[in-house]
């Protein structure tokens, strides 16, 4: 799979712009100007949920927890037309964790 890339995308509630690009290892965002980049490997993710919120569309990933609880990361201001695309680059990050069972 080549990897799959989103612009004007935000990380949780910041203010910041980014790029968020999927592979299938995982995905990576990247803000425009300064800050922190955030990974995500593949075999941390659990579920994805496609949401309607104020910044157009949020993409909800739960992830594995360390005993601490549920962690969540989400990423906003998707375009209803990104849904397809978005879709298929998740379906090929999950696809090889439950070939491995988890």
């Amino acid at each position: 799979m080549a990897t799959t890339q989103f612009d004007n995308v935000y990380h949780g509630n910041g203010k910041a712009l980014g790029m968020i690009r999927f592979s299938q290892a995982g995905l990576g965002w990247k803000p425009l100007d300064e800050g922190s980049t955030v990974t995500i490997p593949a075999d941390q993710m659990t579920a994805f949920a496609w949401l309607r919120v104020a910044r157009n569309f949020q993409l909800k990933i739960k992830m594995k927890g360390d005993g601490e609880g549920e962690h969540v990361a989400t990423f906003e201001n998707f375009q209803r037309e990104d849904h397809a695309r978005l879709e298929l680059s998740l379906i090929h990050i999950s696809e090889p964790t439950r070939r491995r069972g988890i």
